[in-house]
C-alpha cells in the first residue's frame, strides 16, 4: 500500500492504516541512555492521552531499550502506536501483548521492507528516516554525542520538523 498523502514509496501495512491519517508524533532514543532520559521518558508517556480521549499517535522503531519500555506504557495507557520494525512484517512475529492494540485499532505496523528479514544497521537508517518523514513532530529522548541518532536530528531539522529533546 502506498502511504495517504504523504509521498512515500509503498509500504507494508499491518493494523489500522486509519492512524497515518492523524499527525505523529516520532519518537527516538539512542541505545545507550543515561538514568535520568529513561525516567523523563517514561514520565513524558504518563502525560499522554489514550486514543479515545484524543491522545498522539505515536510512531517510532521501538528497538532501543527505552523505546520498547516506552511501547509498553504505550499499550498500558491505550495510546495509538505504530510500530517501524527494521525488516519485512508479512512473516513478523509480533508480542502477544500487541494482539489487543492491533485487534483494537490502536496499532498499526508499518513497513518499507519486502525481503529483508533480518533488521541490520542500514535498515534501522533507512527505518528511522521513514519515521522522521511520517512524523509531523519529533521527540528525542536522548541522543547520544556523535551517534546515529543525533545525526537524525540535524535531517529532521533539515526537513523543517519541531525537534523536543527530553534530555
Amino acid at each position: 500500500l502506498s502511504s495517504p498523502g504523504r509521498g512515500l514509496e509503498p509500504l507494508s501495512l499491518r493494523g489500522n492504516a486509519d492512524l497515518l491519517a492523524h499527525p505523529l508524533t516520532g519518537v527516538f532514543c539512542s541505545v545507550r541512555c543515561p538514568g535520568s532520559a529513561i525516567l523523563r521518558a517514561l514520565e513524558w508517556v504518563k502525560t499522554l492521552l489514550p486514543l479515545d480521549a484524543g491522545g498522539p499517535r505515536i510512531i517510532s522503531g521501538f528497538h532501543s531499550p527505552i523505546e520498547q519500555e516506552c511501547l509498553q506504557g504505550l499499550i498500558r495507557r491505550q495510546v495509538a502506536a505504530i510500530v517501524c520494525p527494521a525488516r519485512e512484517i508479512t512473516r513478523y512475529r509480533w508480542p502477544a501483548d500487541w494482539n489487543e492494540p492491533l485487534q483494537n485499532g490502536r496499532m498499526l505496523l508499518v513497513s518499507p521492507f519486502i525481503t529483508e528479514r533480518r533488521p541490520t544497521a542500514a535498515n534501522g537508517e533507512r527505518r528511522n528516516r521513514l519515521v522522521a518523514l511520517l512524523a509531523d513532530q519529533i521527540v528525542v529522548i536522548h541522543a547520544e554525542a556523535g551517534g546515529r541518532i543525533e545525526a537524525l536530528i540535524d535531517y529532521c531539522k533539515r526537513q523543517g520538523k519541531k525537534v523536543t529533546c527530553l534530555s
